[in-house]
């Protein structure tokens, strides 16, 4: 099967990276375009330099430990995921301690109110 995207011939990339080289999101895109194509481990580089340049993102976390997971790199999947429920039991929201799970309990409310 041809790759639907040849991260080799993107031209959109590296002037992206060159332009802006500080946000951790536009470092995720070519991991992105080697998920798709089924390169996991390829993809698990950029990935990770997002989630090493701003690990305190929750997005980035949940996205670095997919991706692990995809890789079967559980322990340290799990370790994100544990350094990630840490910081949630630790921050408070609307004056109440929330745990990871309901933190997407009450995300998934207001998905629903949209």
């Amino acid at each position: 099967m041809d790759d639907v995207f040849d991260i080799q011939e993107n031209v959109f990339l590296p002037k992206l990276l060159e332009t802006d080289p500080l946000t951790p999101m536009f470092q995720a895109f070519p991991g992105w375009i080697e998920y798709m194509e089924g390169h996991f481990e390829d993809a698990l580089i950029s990935i990770r330099k997002m989630y090493q340049m701003e690990p305190e993102n929750p997005f980035h976390s949940l996205v670095y430990a997919n991706f692990l997971m995809r890789i079967e790199s559980l322990e340290e999947a799990f370790s994100v995921i544990d350094r990630l429920a840490d910081r949630a039991q630790q921050t408070s929201l609307h004056g109440s301690d929330y745990s990871v799970s309901s933190l997407c309990k009450e995300n998934e409310k207001r998905l629903w109110n949209l």
